[in-house]
């Protein structure tokens, strides 16, 4: 185990997981907007999957309209993130 090679892995995913979502949380309204023109042809019952799920932004804002949403990342840090924000968030580790 490399244990300086981890650690630079970890906060070089954190710091492009952190720019990630501020360059991309702009588009996030369109974009669900787009997604729920689409999805309000569904049942409210429906379960959606997100798949690269990320941060979660489109999972959060999906599950606000009434959907229940499963996210799937692989990345753990990412996922670990989304359930300490939102530790009933329906999101796993692949």
């Amino acid at each position: 185990m490399d244990i300086k090679n981890d650690l630079n892995h970890f906060f070089e995913y954190t710091s492009y997981q952190n720019a990630y979502g501020l360059l991309y949380s702009q588009k996030t309204g369109k974009q669900v907007a787009f997604l729920k023109s689409m999805l309000d042809t569904l049942p409210k019952e429906s379960k959606i999957l997100d798949l690269c799920c990320g941060n979660g932004r489109h999972l959060f804002s999906i599950r606000r309209l009434g959907f229940d949403v499963i996210g799937i990342d692989s990345h753990y840090e990412t996922v670990a993130k989304v359930k300490e924000t939102d530790p009933a968030a329906n999101i796993m580790f692949w």
